[in-house]
């Protein structure tokens, strides 16, 4: 019953004797077959009630598989198993899904079994180009762009470019709280305006592509005002959070809250009330100091706090003082 549930998703996918196929074609079935997971028959947008349902039977379907083998009628539907196996592997790897549909007990037991199989990431991959890497979107290029607003596979691309920014995001939100959270908001809208309909996918394409363009240029904006990695996130933190200040008065701000964080952070200092309580008094005192009003001070050392909470996390890992 699950097998036929499954085999329902791909009526318009023909993947039979797909293991004799050469890459380049398989590449394109496998595309193909993802595509179709994503994507709403009726409406041409992103259909993830489908993804859903498909990874859970999917799921149901080879945790009975990997039961029944090596039964004969298991071993007689093995084909049309690594086949589903890759793309849900392949969906997993490229969109955004729910931890609950990564079984890893099951994982492990089908990947022994499909000893033969193939590797979902060595498939599917929409930007391959023969002979070229796949390219990472910190060094976006003209090539790279015209690939993705040319292909035909549009939710898949939506989705996988997605995926690449979110993980892109909170990444770079471990060390640079309020930049990059700002960012992810944007892709979160972007995403939604599609899923409404508000937007067609050529529209929602290019508005991720600026977006990741937008992630490249955030790279170099502590560099051209002259802060490091670290004081640039207390810039970020503190020019949202403060529109009056000048920049040149800012820089010298963050620059003596940053001196003041690194004396006071101490080895697991989150979980300790006194230096909690000493940081805050001491980052008021600085800000007192450079003329921030008393009703803006509360404000700001809660986005200061935030930040650290998020930089210094792993103390003394990152960013620890140099003696």
């Amino acid at each position: 019953e699950r097998y036929n549930h499954v085999k329902e998703f791909f009526v318009d996918i023909n993947y039979k004797d797909w293991k004799k196929l050469p890459s380049d074609k398989l590449n394109e079935i496998f595309s193909k077959a993802v595509n179709t997971i994503l994507t709403d028959l009726r409406t041409g947008g992103i259909d993830n009630e489908k993804k859903k349902r498909f990874l859970e039977i999917s799921s149901q379907l080879y945790k009975l598989f990997s039961l029944a083998m090596p039964h004969s009628q298991a071993n007689a539907i093995r084909d049309d198993i690594e086949f589903f196996e890759g793309i849900r592997k392949a969906i997993i790897k490229n969109t955004l899904v729910d931890p609950i549909y990564i079984d890893k007990n099951t994982e492990t037991a089908i990947r022994n079994l499909i000893t033969k199989g193939i590797k979902a990431e060595k498939v599917i991959d929409i930007f391959a180009k023969q002979g070229k890497e796949k390219p990472n979107i910190s060094i976006l290029d003209e090539n790279f762009l015209k690939d993705v607003k040319n292909s035909h596979l549009k939710n898949l691309t939506i989705e996988t470019i997605r995926k690449l920014l979110n993980d892109e995001l909170r990444r770079r939100m471990k060390t640079n709280l309020f930049r990059y959270k700002s960012l992810l908001q944007m892709l979160e809208e972007i995403i939604e305006e599609y899923e409404n309909n508000i937007i067609n996918s050529t529209k929602v394409i290019e508005r991720l592509i600026e977006l990741a363009k937008e992630i490249k240029k955030a790279q170099t904006a502590g560099e051209e005002l002259g802060l490091t990695e670290e004081e640039t996130a207390f810039y970020d933190a503190l020019s949202q959070g403060k529109k009056s200040l000048k920049d040149g008065d800012l820089k010298n701000l963050v620059k003596e809250i940053v001196k003041t964080l690194r004396r006071d952070i101490a080895i697991d200092w989150t979980n300790h009330e006194i230096i909690k309580a000493r940081i805050r008094a001491n980052v008021r005192l600085v800000l007192l100091q450079h003329n921030i009003s008393l009703s803006d001070v509360d404000t700001l050392i809660e986005r200061i706090y935030e930040q650290a909470a998020y930089l210094y996390k792993d103390y003394p890992r990152l960013y620890a003082v140099e003696v």
